[in-house]
């Protein structure tokens, strides 16, 4: 009796989890201001955590098979159309797959090892349900035309990429490989590069000492004539400091007003350049998305690359999750162990062996 009612709290938990996110999915496309990422991944992560325990307790095979078809067919809720069954097949399919995997490594296993069990599933319930995520994205995109798409975000490898870009893009940034270099930092360092010393330059001396040979004659010995020269290159060291500095701090208004304008917002120049260079490239990746939906959102293809890029995003993360959903799975059994809802039992089993 207690293992009954401790299926039904399961199965309805995995139903209710299940409808709330296909129910995420379809507020994240058609209401503005809902959760895209947040509500979506928390209800799927719950929903991927109950239909493990579910084909870990449930002994017979109908009865998981049955609470697996019907949680996927949920989505029927908010896409129905033909071909979005042929996908919920394919993602039923593959949930078959992932309980016989999961049951099949119960029991050739001696010892019970529910994150190790559940990890055998992983690739194929994490591709049902990607699969029919994308599915439901795209003809909900096709039937209403949406002309936005979800903001990408690259913050953390363009943080990292770009330090490295610039320090070997030129040698006047070879100090920017930090990345807690700042914009002025980098302002400065790029100005540099365009900034000549003209201490540095040996044709001055030679002007200076034509200069004092036209003025002086030889009437000048060697050794005035090299207090003359120190003197005039002082005063032009002097000068060009002077110069350096102003040209320095035009150099950092001017920088930092080309930054403002891209970014939309004032620069104080104490912001990280990874994070600056990171906003800016991310910014125009979305500009850019959002262009190309204006011209493309007549075309037909349109929804299916931006279904092939949410594929490509949630398949992956789904599979970076689930090790920790494992983990999760593991405890709520541990729990159920532990108020005795279930329990082990060892027992003796025959095996074949080749001698």
């Amino acid at each position: 009796m207690r293992k009954n009612i401790l299926n039904f709290i399961l199965a309805l938990a995995t139903l209710s989890f299940s409808f709330l996110g296909w129910f995420s999915v379809y507020r994240a496309i058609n209401v503005e201001g809902s959760s895209i990422w947040l509500t979506p991944i928390l209800c799927f992560s719950f929903f991927y955590i109950f239909l493990c325990l579910n084909f870990v307790l449930m002994r017979k095979r109908y009865q998981a098979i049955f609470l697996s078809g019907t949680s996927l067919v949920l989505s029927f809720f908010f896409s129905f159309h033909l071909w979005h069954g042929a996908i919920f097949l394919g993602a039923f399919f593959l949930s078959f797959l992932a309980y016989e995997k999961i049951r099949k490594n119960l029991e050739i296993n001696t010892k019970i090892e529910i994150y190790k069990s559940v990890s055998f599933g992983k690739f194929f319930l994490v591709l049902a349900i990607s699969l029919l995520i994308s599915s439901q994205f795209y003809f909900a995109v096709r039937e209403s035309r949406i002309d936005s798409v979800p903001e990408i975000k690259l913050d953390k490898f363009f943080g990292f990429l770009i330090p490295k870009v610039l320090n070997f893009s030129s040698t006047q940034l070879e100090k920017m490989e930090n990345e807690e270099s700042t914009v002025d930092q980098f302002i400065i360092a790029q100005s540099s590069g365009t900034q000549i010393n003209f201490l540095q330059n040996d044709s001055v001396e030679k002007e200076i000492e034509e200069k004092i040979a036209v003025e002086f004659g030889e009437n000048i010995s060697t050794s005035q004539k090299e207090a003359l020269k120190n003197q005039m290159l002082e005063k032009i060291q002097k000068n060009e400091i002077s110069f350096s500095n102003q040209s320095q701090k035009i150099a950092l208004e001017n920088g930092r007003k080309k930054l403002s304008d891209l970014l939309e917002r004032e620069m104080k120049g104490d912001e990280k350049t990874s994070f600056v260079f990171s906003e800016i490239i991310n910014k125009k990746i979305n500009e850019n998305f959002q262009s190309n939906i204006s011209k493309e959102k007549g075309n037909s293809t349109w929804p299916i690359v931006l279904t092939f890029i949410l594929f490509l995003t949630i398949w992956p993360l789904g599979s970076l999750l689930a090790d920790g959903l494992a983990f999760g799975t593991g405890f709520i059994f541990w729990l159920t162990l532990k108020f005795k809802l279930v329990k082990i039992v060892k027992v003796m089993v025959e095996a074949q062996r080749i001698e």
